[in-house]
């Protein structure tokens, strides 16, 4: 990997060490370290500002697939094809928790908003809520006997903000899950919208910063966005190609999405009209 300094356009440092492919780089919350993710299954910590190795993160033991920091720390959250989830401190390098649970590659996961609890989704088509205190799964969700409760097959991507939890699926739906506390004081999670509208795989979810609006966006070159408990779609993007991320601003309600077309999207959240 590289790391290069934004404002000169000039290589800090090249950072080696992995002996396969380079999955996903991330930052930091405070923007001091830079984590990389390998097909090696190992998880790399850098010092951001010259580059200097601060930590080797091992245990999974297959390719690395996702990884997510902390939002209040640095801490460093990772999952594996090996159905595996792992948490370290990412200065130390200590272990803090393994999530087992999942029976399949554990294909994208996240801190809870409030950093409490993990939420994590697999190619088994389930998706958890974990207690990362003691490694625990407070809420499995699952479709188990094929009742068109859950998704039908793999989940590709899933996003959290407030009590909400999105996850698009290969078999391109997406389904909107509320988490709520029980009267016993253990969360539940309550599907409130399945959404329908794409004819292929699902690859990217993201949820408004006001919570009001759901995006989805697929295989089939489609964006849709929805209000929250609606299953009808309040409008509809169109790229030319398969559609790869997507992400709101982080106050306003404006919709980036990037393309297998190779264009990138900027959309008015709220009418669908194309800004740029």
């Amino acid at each position: 990997g590289g790391l290069w300094d934004r404002a000169t356009k000039q290589r800090i440092a090249t950072l080696d060490g992995h002996t396969d492919t380079v999955v996903q780089v991330a930052f930091n919350v405070s923007g001091s370290l830079v984590a990389t993710a390998g097909m090696d299954g190992i998880v790399k910590v850098w010092n951001s500002n010259d580059g200097s190795p601060v930590a080797s993160l091992e245990g999974p033991g297959e390719d690395i697939t996702f990884i997510n920091w902390h939002s209040k720390g640095d801490v460093l959250l990772a999952g594996s094809s090996d159905a595996s989830v792992w948490m370290w401190n990412a200065t130390s390098g200590a272990c803090m928790a393994v999530l087992s649970g999942h029976s399949d590659s554990v294909t994208c996961g996240m801190f809870s908003q409030d950093g409490k609890s993990v939420l994590t989704a697999s190619a088994d088509g389930s998706a958890r809520v974990w207690n990362p205190k003691d490694s625990s799964c407070m809420v499995s969700l699952s479709d188990p006997k094929g009742l068109g409760t859950f998704h039908s097959g793999p989940i590709t991507c899933l996003d959290t903000k407030g009590d909400f939890l999105l996850t698009g699926s290969e078999d391109a739906t997406a389904i909107l899950t509320a988490l709520v506390m029980s009267s016993g004081g253990a969360p539940t999670g309550k599907v409130v919208a399945i959404y329908k509208h794409h004819t292929l795989g699902v690859e990217a979810v993201a949820i408004s910063p006001s919570l009001q609006y759901m995006a989805t966006a697929g295989i089939d070159a489609q964006i849709y966005v929805y209000n929250a408990h609606q299953e009808t779609p309040r409008f509809q993007c169109s790229h030319q190609a398969a559609v790869t991320k997507i992400m709101w601003h982080p106050t306003q309600e404006v919709l980036l999405s990037c393309s297998v077309d190779k264009s990138v999207g900027v959309w008015d959240g709220r009418s669908g009209a194309q800004i740029a």
